[in-house]
């Protein structure tokens, strides 16, 4: 693999090791989380803000004992003109924790504005994103009935403030008495629903669209999302595709992360790879 040039090109022999502390490390991550909770919170905190922190606590040999996952919205880069990077701040209210360079492992998302926090997918699509949501909640207004009224009395004629105001009362506890019951209305009054126009209807087009623009900015092909015009020759297509141009590419991250900041805790002979 081109990735591993580096760690093979020079080695006379590579041996697979099975038992090491770094396995051990792995498999047992922290009193608090598991295995699978590591590699799902990084992977998550990577795709929804383009960064994920391990912190590294050493046993008094120097040897990697723990590794502890921290949010990253709570984390800050200390820059420095001579390391670029001199170490690292977690704060959450005016606590503020110090960690040295060596301590915190970085990973990261690439970003053309700078070097020291990367940007990930939905940073792309977040106009997408708010716009999917804020229609979420207008169509659950909707269903609420807080979106609009669904329907108008309309009178022939001016009524008065008192007959408004007794109108209003019964036709409130008409409509809390019973779901689907008979209204009766006053002499006068005609009720006229108010339906949904083209415009509203679209809303359902805008989340399709939005939904196309989300899962291409996260490589999650359509055939993984929907059953519309997908058959079993391109649901196979965009299960090799979505390996091969998404999950791969983030699997070399963190692995030539691992190697670069963790191995060499261990040894500058090892190195991680997966299959």
């Amino acid at each position: 693999q081109g990735n591993l040039i580096s760690y093979t090109r020079k080695a006379e022999e590579i041996e697979e090791v099975l038992e090491h502390p770094f396995l051990d490390l792995i498999k047992k991550v922290n009193p608090l989380i598991s295995r699978f909770d590591l590699w799902d919170g990084t992977q998550s905190w990577l795709e929804l803000t383009g960064n994920a922190y391990w912190y590294v606590f050493k046993n008094n040999l120097g040897v990697p004992q723990e590794l502890w996952p921290l949010p990253p919205q709570y984390m800050k880069v200390i820059g420095s003109r001579e390391k670029i990077v001199a170490g690292y701040v977690y704060q959450r209210a005016v606590e503020k924790i110090p960690f040295e360079n060596e301590e915190i492992i970085h990973f990261k998302f690439f970003n053309p504005s700078g070097s020291l926090y990367g940007v990930g997918p939905l940073s792309a699509v977040m106009d997408s994103y708010i716009d999917d949501k804020n229609i979420r909640a207008f169509e659950s207004n909707l269903m609420k009935n807080q979106g609009r009224p669904e329907a108008v009395l309309q009178a022939k004629e001016a009524i008065s403030d008192v007959d408004f105001k007794r109108i209003k009362e019964r036709w409130r506890g008409n409509k809390e008495s019973k779901i689907g019951g008979t209204l009766v209305l006053e002499n006068g009054l005609e009720y006229k629903p108010i339906t949904f126009t083209p415009r509203e209807m679209n809303y359902v087009v805008g989340r399709k669209l939005n939904r196309e623009e989300i899962a291409a900015a996260f490589g999650v092909p359509m055939s993984k999302l929907t059953t519309e015009a997908v058959n079993l020759a391109n649901a196979y297509v965009g299960e090799h595709q979505y390996m091969q141009d998404t999950i791969e590419p983030r699997l070399r991250r963190i692995e030539e992360t691992i190697n670069e900041k963790l191995m060499p805790m261990y040894d500058e002979n090892l190195f991680v790879a997966y299959d």
